[in-house]
């Protein structure tokens, strides 16, 4: 079976948090992240989820990130 990736839509500003959120989307994986903690932005590099969350999910995530990752890499010219 082969995947299809699709670049991601960022309006020339990355904001992780966004990104993130668009990416557990698309994977159908009920994951929410977060810009801020405590009432404090983070810098748009950030993003913070749920302990709660993240211990159900977060192995489930990791494998597909690094599958995209590797994605990433191989349709720009990197090995996978």
């Amino acid at each position: 079976q082969e995947e299809q990736w699709a670049r991601c839509e960022t309006g020339g500003y990355f904001c992780l948090p966004q990104y993130l959120r668009q990416f557990a989307e698309l994977a159908g994986l009920p994951l929410t992240f977060y810009d801020r903690m405590d009432g404090q932005h983070l810098v748009p590099y950030q993003a913070v989820v749920s302990h709660q969350s993240w211990a159900q999910l977060g192995e489930t995530f990791l494998k597909l990130f690094r599958r995209q990752r590797a994605a990433y890499r191989r349709i720009n010219g990197g090995c996978a």
